[in-house]
């Protein structure tokens, strides 16, 4: 959600295009909701900036970068305590989106939303447009090495080992040529091509910070960008409300800033980077139709950012994109079935909170995702297992609370 003036929304919404594999920097319900800040009346302000950003994950980071580039002053406010701050993207897969064709990546993406048309085109047209600029923005303003970020061997560090989705960028067996544009083909890039019968998959391509993935690697260059820059950050510091004018136009923003009420005057724009709502029961009950969840990232996600900008006249939107969340816990000791093939293989569970085994770890999905309505869309709920079935599944017990 953002309230800026003097940026518009296409601009906005490409200049901070990245996601990263496995979680989103920031699926936004309300992205459409753009509302042009008047000047601000006279009140008791307590501090000033030209920008302020709420949330400290990986959008927080880069929206806060972005504004600095721009010669803004910035405060980034982080609603947990100094050393549990990143959210989501802290415990994510660590990979940002890339492309080398904005409208490959485009006809990809729309085709895996099949028949529904519940999605907004000059947002999904500009994400992939930013795309195609995240390698300079990462290699540049970010601050990551391009050794490593287009390395000249094939990565090798934890899952990255015999991984097939490293392509060689020389344009051989059908891989692409110097994608990232930088005058070289002797370099490997990542091509997250899940669904490879989609011709148009080629071009949805992924950076990593440091080889690997799952090593917070990524958010770790997000916060020495931050930490290089002069950002303001408060810590244990949430947003509480939104503050408008006359006409609605958002001017302001209250946050508790370690127990005190702090009012802000925001002369450029607030950036709601809070993360989504998968802390709080009740809004997952209301919009997940989900007893409950139990997640290992997002532990200060709870939907306060969404309140807050439904307090300023904002509607929802693709809530139930709006909650990234994990109800696993891991029992390596016990017997198991295999959830990665390979060198690289995991063994575990998945469990309910009262520790009783819930869902066949082997059942074939795509990253979690299933074919419905001609459209390949994340399950909440485990799948039964192929109809072979599995090895060791024999003592899998389902809570009732949970089916």
């Amino acid at each position: 959600m953002i309230f800026m003036k003097k940026v518009t929304r296409r601009d906005f919404l490409k200049g901070t295009a990245a996601g990263l594999g496995a979680a989103a920097l920031a699926n936004l319900p309300g992205a459409s909701m753009l509302v042009k800040a008047a000047e601000a009346p006279e009140a008791d302000w307590d501090e000033e900036y030209d920008v302020v950003v709420l949330g400290y994950g990986g959008a927080g980071a880069n929206a806060a970068v972005a504004a600095d580039e721009q010669g803004a002053r910035v405060l980034l406010a982080e609603k947990a305590p100094e050393g549990e701050e990143g959210g989501n993207t802290a415990v994510s897969g660590q990979f940002v989106m890339a492309t080398d064709d904005p409208d490959g990546l485009y006809d990809y993406l729309t085709t895996l939303m099949g028949k529904f048309r519940n999605w907004d085109p000059e947002a999904v047209r500009a994400y992939c447009e930013g795309c195609a600029e995240n390698y300079s923005w990462m290699t540049g303003p970010m601050g990551g090495d391009p050794a490593i970020i287009s390395p000249e061997e094939h990565p090798s560090a934890g899952m990255e080992a015999n991984n097939k989705s490293w392509k060689l960028a020389d344009g051989s067996e059908g891989n692409l040529t110097d994608p990232y544009r930088i005058g070289k083909t002797n370099y490997w890039y990542y091509c997250w091509d899940e669904f490879p019968e989609i011709p148009s998959s080629r071009h949805c391509l992924c950076l990593t910070a440091t080889g690997s993935r799952f090593d917070r690697g990524y958010y770790n260059l997000c916060q020495a960008a931050v930490q290089a820059r002069p950002i303001d950050v408060w810590f244990s510091s949430p947003g509480k409300k939104l503050i408008t004018d006359a006409e609605g136009a958002v001017i302001g923003v209250i946050i508790n800033k370690e127990g005190t009420n702090v009012k802000v005057k925001v002369n450029g724009g607030v950036v709601l980077a809070c993360g989504g709502f998968e802390h709080n029961q009740e809004m997952v009950c209301s919009f997940l139709q989900m007893p409950y969840v139990h997640q290992q990232g997002g532990l200060y996600n709870d939907g306060d950012g969404i309140k807050m900008a439904l307090g300023a006249g904002a509607d929802l939107w693709h809530m139930s994109n709006s909650a990234g969340f994990t109800w696993t816990h891991k029992r390596p000791q016990l017997d198991t079935v295999s959830l990665f093939s390979g060198p690289n293989a995991r063994t575990g569970i998945y469990v309910g909170l009262g520790g009783d085994r819930f869902m066949d770890e082997s059942g074939a999905t795509r990253h979690g995702r299933i074919d419905i309505g001609g459209r390949w869309i994340s399950t909440p709920m485990p799948l039964p297992g192929r109809p072979e079935g599995p090895a060791k599944t024999a003592n899998m017990k389902a809570p009732a609370s949970v089916w």
